[in-house]
């Protein structure tokens, strides 16, 4: 499939606002600058990137201290691996990706979206959390931040993702198994600690 294909990102965008508005009429809105997509991907999606993943390394996650990478457990706790999503056996991912990233470009009114680094899978455990943070700055001029959930909500308590919205309000991505939430990449928002089990999640950022 064309990933231009004008009627399909119609489609697309009309299932992103539709989500939005469901989630809206809920106890948790999302905030204005946030787009959710319902099952961008299957479990069965889910169970085959992690297959292509075994055996890779994880590593502790880093943040940026003077600019420089390093672990800092008090603002990121987390393991993360690494895959291009350009590289032929994960490409069906980019493939249900892409047509997502592109509403939401057009929704934010970020033009001209594309992909400049290594996507990641993070694993958070007992304890894992990520501080308050944005994931732009001067040094990786990131626009877009997308977040698919990997986990079922039930294999973990605690956890999730937070987004901060205009006046200060809390709002909970929801976590349903291969949702998407996507906001721009300037806008605060943590991962709240996880208590028990495990929580995966695919974050990748489009320039």
């Amino acid at each position: 499939m064309d990933i231009f294909d004008i009627a399909y990102l119609q489609r697309i965008g009309e299932q992103m606002e539709a989500a939005q508005a469901e989630y809206e009429s809920g106890a948790r809105p999302l905030a204005p600058n946030v787009a959710y997509q319902t099952s961008l991907f299957t479990g069965a999606d889910c169970q085959r990137l992690m297959n292509e993943l075994t055996g890779q390394h994880w590593r502790a996650g880093l943040v940026g201290v003077a600019g420089i990478g390093a672990v800092d457990t008090g603002r990121y706790s987390a393991l993360e691996t690494f895959f291009d999503p350009t590289e032929d056996r994960f490409k069906w991912v980019l493939d249900q990706l892409w047509p997502c990233i592109y509403a939401a470009g057009i929704k934010f009114g970020l033009d001209g979206l594309r992909l400049a680094e290594q996507a990641r899978i993070v694993r958070y455990r007992a304890g894992d959390h990520f501080n308050w943070h944005k994931d732009s700055d001067a040094t990786a001029p990131r626009r877009l931040t997308v977040s698919v959930q990997l986990s079922v909500p039930d294999s973990y308590d605690g956890g999730g993702l937070i987004v901060l919205g205009d006046a200060g309000e809390w709002h909970f991505a929801a976590n349903d198994l291969g949702a998407a939430c996507l906001f721009p990449a300037e806008r605060l928002h943590r991962a709240a600690p996880v208590d028990s089990g495990e929580r995966l999640a695919l974050v990748c950022w489009c320039y």
